[in-house]
């Protein structure tokens, strides 16, 4: 692969989230594991497990001519990242499985879904490469109040 190419593509390979559960209360950990498949020799700097919850706002905004138009504003409410494995060199055919718990806070936004508000949750898995793009994949799980 030419150089270029490696600069501006993420290394090959599969990355996929398994969780325990598909919601989870709040106070408790989300559980699952990452796989990953590598397909091509690479040095990761990091292995990681990030779950965020980022609420929608969609409102009424005037706009030019005085019209009205729906907007929807964004903002993350939580977020917090783990680190699941530390420099690691792969090699093609390589599989690694990562098991991961992280918290949900007690004080945390349930899963919500109405006209004035969405809370949407995920789970992303990264695996990081430097001077690369990294390899991720996400998920949307549930929290419940």
């Amino acid at each position: 692969m030419s150089f270029l190419k490696k600069m501006i593509t993420a290394p090959h390979g599969v990355l996929e989230i398994k969780l325990e559960k598909n919601d989870v209360n709040r106070g408790e950990n989300l559980k699952g594991v990452l796989l990953f498949s590598a397909m091509e020799n690479f040095i990761s700097n990091m292995v990681r497990c990030e779950i965020e919850c980022i609420e929608l706002f969609p409102h009424m905004q005037t706009v030019e001519n005085m019209q009205q138009q729906m907007v929807t504003d964004t903002r993350v409410v939580y977020s917090v990242r783990q680190q699941l494995q530390g420099q690691t060199r792969y090699k093609k055919g390589q599989k690694t499985s990562l098991p991961f718990a992280i918290l949900v806070p007690e004080n945390s936004f349930p899963s919500l879904s109405s006209d004035v508000v969405n809370d949407i949750w995920t789970v992303k898995g990264v695996v990081a490469v430097n001077g690369r793009p990294d390899i991720t994949t996400q998920i949307h799980f549930q929290v419940l109040s």
